[in-house]
């Protein structure tokens, strides 16, 4: 059908057209997905695409506890220090200190708690 328009009404369709193209040629070429392609019975595709963030203050106030922590440790006695960092960083288990200390499970179990309770007052100061 041939219908009579103005120049810029022409160069406008044209112009239109030509981007269409071009915006056509960019998907193909980037592969773009749109949310919807991602959408499932289970999963919703806009969900997939969202980054949940730690909240800042909360990983600063985590950060500053475990600062606190390592130098109440730190100022603990030596021993005690040890076995500490032995049982809860080094993750060994009571029976096995028990053996390397040559004493009951039961005993480093109370020495340990002592340790922790120690290490609770220390901390709420």
């Amino acid at each position: 059908m041939i219908m009579e328009v103005s120049e810029k009404e022409y160069i406008g369709f044209y112009r239109n057209k030509r981007r269409q193209k071009y915006l056509d040629e960019q998907r193909r070429d980037n592969v773009d997905v749109s949310c919807d392609a991602l959408n499932s019975d289970e999963i919703n595709g806009e969900e997939i695409l969202i980054a949940e963030l730690p909240d800042v203050c909360d990983t600063l106030v985590h950060q500053q506890l475990l600062d606190k922590l390592r130098k109440t440790v730190d100022a603990l006695p030596e021993d005690e220090k040890a076995l500490i960092v032995v049982h809860f960083y080094d993750e060994v288990p009571q029976t096995e200190l028990a053996e390397r200390y040559g004493v009951s499970q039961q005993a480093i179990s109370k020495k340990i708690a002592k340790i922790r309770a120690k290490l609770k007052k220390l901390l709420e100061n």
